[in-house]
């Protein structure tokens, strides 16, 4: 009897001591796998800058007798513009729709002399534009990486503020301005240079048809046409 309550002391009073001596690992910390990247998306919105040259060509149809019948008959003008612009568009697998629209302060001036000495002077004072794109996503060519690029189609509404001067050479001045409306065309490619930095480069050409410039006296019908180029960057969100 003594034996066995001594035996029981002893598990007692040792148990603590072996319980203290068991070590339970912990489960194992898994290592840290970086995520992968989500796939590039052309989706989203914009919002950018752009810098651009154009040409312009005006053609006189109709002058009170007041103004040379030809005095307007600019072939060519041209000068910069810049503005801002923006869009946003959805992808689906390849193919690509967006909304763009853009407002550009422009300096495309073109003028004219007649034999008499007067000049007649045409100017777009600022110009926009509201479009649809679609374009096709490309992420390599012939196998190659290319970057992420979107070639597009663009077209839509063309708008802007002009004006029409004419100065004789005795110093006697007329001139007239009005806004108008007209449709454009175009094409671009768009680069991505990182998943928020896009560039683009792009062409359009307006047509804003016969409009006449008119004060309470005299007036003249011109019709405008003008090619434009320019290259932008935008920040996509």
């Amino acid at each position: 009897m003594r034996a066995i309550l001594s035996l029981s002391f002893l598990a007692l009073v040792s148990a603590p001591s072996f319980a203290a001596d068991i070590i339970f690992d912990p489960d194992p910390v898994p290592p840290m796998v970086a995520l992968p990247e989500a796939p590039f998306s052309w989706s989203g919105r914009y919002i950018g800058i752009d810098l651009g040259y154009g040409k312009s060509k005006v053609k006189q149809e109709y002058a009170t007798a007041t103004t040379a019948t030809d005095l307007f008959n600019i072939k060519q003008g041209e000068g910069a513009f810049g503005g801002v612009y923006a869009g946003f568009g959805r992808q689906a697998r390849n193919l690509y729709f967006g909304f763009e629209g853009d407002v550009q302060y422009a300096s495309i001036k073109g003028k004219s002399t007649n034999v008499a000495g007067t000049t007649g002077e045409f100017t777009p004072t600022w110009l926009g534009s509201t479009r649809l794109r679609a374009g096709y996503a490309i992420n390599n060519v012939l196998g190659q990486d290319m970057g992420h690029l979107l070639p597009y189609l663009t077209g839509g509404l063309a708008f802007g503020g002009f004006k029409a001067t004419t100065k004789t050479s005795a110093g006697a001045e007329w001139s007239a301005s009005r806004p108008d409306t007209g449709y454009t065309l175009g094409a671009g490619i768009d680069y991505a240079i990182n998943n928020n930095t896009i560039a683009k480069l792009e062409y359009q050409y307006m047509d804003f048809g016969k409009r006449t410039f008119s004060d309470e006296t005299d007036y003249v019908r011109l019709r405008m046409k003008a090619h434009t180029i320019r290259a932008g960057v935008a920040y996509k969100f």
